[in-house]
């Protein structure tokens, strides 16, 4: 095979221009992360932008808001549906025909948003299936549970 053909196969098919927009829009102040960046540098970037667009607010972060939201119990949207490929969750929301995608760790928090825990359930098993401190995992999930809830993926209800 020639030089010409080998490089050819290594571009893409669709350039990122031609890609279909998906979940929410880019603007000159969305946040943006190099390829190098660190994993603290990618969680600043998403809190930066989920804070841009109202998804968070700063008070999301307060232990005040853990208290109160503690004992609420989440469970899927009905028109939601799952499937796990390779540990993670592709979620299509038919009321809106938008597919979302979870890592390992929405995942597992998807997962246990059964209608029979509570998030304080849902923490102690983050807290033992993943090497996290419960600080972080009380924050990652707090984060994660208001986007699927401001997705209309989850529903929450009082304990």
């Amino acid at each position: 095979m020639s030089d010409t053909n080998q490089s050819a196969k290594k571009t893409l098919f669709i350039g990122s221009e031609l890609r279909p927009a998906l979940g929410r829009t880019e603007t000159a102040d969305t946040p943006h992360v190099a390829s190098s960046a660190t994993n603290q540098d990618i969680q600043t970037a998403a809190i930066k932008a989920l804070e841009m667009d109202g998804t968070l607010s700063c008070a999301s972060h307060e232990p005040n808001d853990w208290e109160a939201q503690k004992h609420d119990v989440l469970h899927c949207a009905e028109d939601v549906h799952c499937t796990i490929l390779e540990g993670e969750a592709v979620l299509l929301n038919l009321d809106n025909g938008h597919y979302y995608s979870l890592n390992k760790v929405g995942t597992a928090i998807w997962e246990c948003c059964d209608g029979s825990r509570t998030l304080q359930d849902v923490l102690m098993h983050i807290c033992e299936r993943f090497e996290v401190m419960e600080d972080q995992a009380r924050k990652d999930l707090l984060i994660i549970s208001s986007q699927l809830i401001k997705e209309s993926l989850l529903l929450q209800s009082k304990a």
